[in-house]
């Protein structure tokens, strides 16, 4: 599943527009849109606090995503993948 696809079910899973997407992430509307629609992608530093607002761990959930992360320092590392 193509990442884009991913963030946008989410977000209306948990009943956020893209503009509340983008102020709790502290980026602009533009920029969730633009991932939604695969444009470009999240930066690495955001993945893991995307996850954490749609309340990703490292199970999978009932949708069979599953966001696997690991936090060292300032580097944060995340993988996105399809069940």
């Amino acid at each position: 599943m193509i990442i884009g696809k991913v963030i946008r079910r989410y977000r209306k899973e948990k009943g956020l527009t893209q503009e509340e997407m983008a102020i709790r992430l502290g980026v602009s509307t533009s920029a969730v849109n633009k991932w939604e629609n695969d444009n470009t992608l999240p930066d690495i530093s955001l993945l893991v606090p995307i996850a954490r607002l749609f309340g990703i761990n490292d199970r999978t959930n009932s949708t069979g995503i599953k966001c696997s992360y690991t936090c060292n320092g300032i580097f944060a590392r995340a993988k996105w993948t399809s069940n």
